[in-house]
């Protein structure tokens, strides 16, 4: 496959079509799913779709669950650059965890990552509702799981992006998701609940804390590791006093 040659269409087409099955269906879903809301415009069904399939707090209050999961592959039409990087994470991280996992264990993940960005968009939208009261399209919780994934399992591998000095792959989960929060609270990015969202269910899913028993395991280590540092403190200053 590294030795293939031909023009960029070429290798494009060729790209694809090594994605594992399932995550070619997702791009095409999406990509398929923006055209058609862009052609409709201020239509019927377009308005439909913002309203029983869009992800909206106050509306999965009052009983519209079902929206956590459908809007994970719809897009506002005003929204170009969330669907192209949807669609970019779906291509390489989507890849290249679909052909480490199942399928349909890529799929669970995918989706999971997807419905907890919303979950979490709720619980903090009860905390505060006049900020978070907007409707959200698309899957930026279930990118970010995956990015999680990424930084979890390749983050101390080296990556290069557009040509850069190679540099550990966790930095730039680190500055893409230091980016997303500053578009945020600049009030350019109403996506970025969904995506801490996607990043905790990501890293519940890799490290398996979901568990009881891993979890418990976990936060004795934290709680243990906490005491030693007061206890390493204390000392300290002891001896200074001393």
């Amino acid at each position: 496959m590294g030795g293939y040659r031909g023009s960029l269409w070429d290798r494009f087409r060729f790209s694809f079509r090594q994605l594992p099955r399932v995550v070619r269906i997702l791009i095409w879903t999406q990509g398929i799913l923006y055209l058609a809301l862009l052609m409709l415009g201020d239509s019927a069904e377009t308005r439909f779709v913002h309203t029983w399939l869009a992800y909206k707090p106050s509306d999965a209050l009052s009983g519209r669950v079902w929206t956590l999961l459908t809007s994970v592959p719809f897009h506002f039409a005003n929204e170009p650059m969330s669907v192209l990087f949807d669609i970019a994470i779906l291509w390489t991280l989507g890849g290249m965890f679909a052909h480490r996992w199942s399928q349909t264990h890529f799929l669970f993940f995918y989706l999971a990552g997807g419905v907890g960005g919303g979950v979490l968009h709720f619980l903090l939208y009860l905390l505060f509702p006049e900020q978070l009261s907007f409707a959200v399209l698309g899957a930026s919780g279930a990118s970010f799981a995956l990015f999680a994934a990424f930084w979890l399992i390749f983050g101390e591998s080296a990556v290069s992006v557009f040509g850069s000095s190679p540099f550990k792959g966790k930095y730039l989960f680190f500055a893409l998701f230091g980016l997303e929060a500053l578009f945020f609270f600049t009030g350019t990015n109403t996506h970025f609940p969904a995506e801490v969202g996607g990043v905790v269910i990501g890293w519940f899913l890799v490290t398996g804390r979901w568990r009881p028993a891993k979890a418990a395991a976990y936060f004795s280590s934290l709680t243990l590791g906490w005491k030693r540092h007061r206890q390493e403190q204390l000392k300290r200053r002891f001896r200074v006093l001393h």
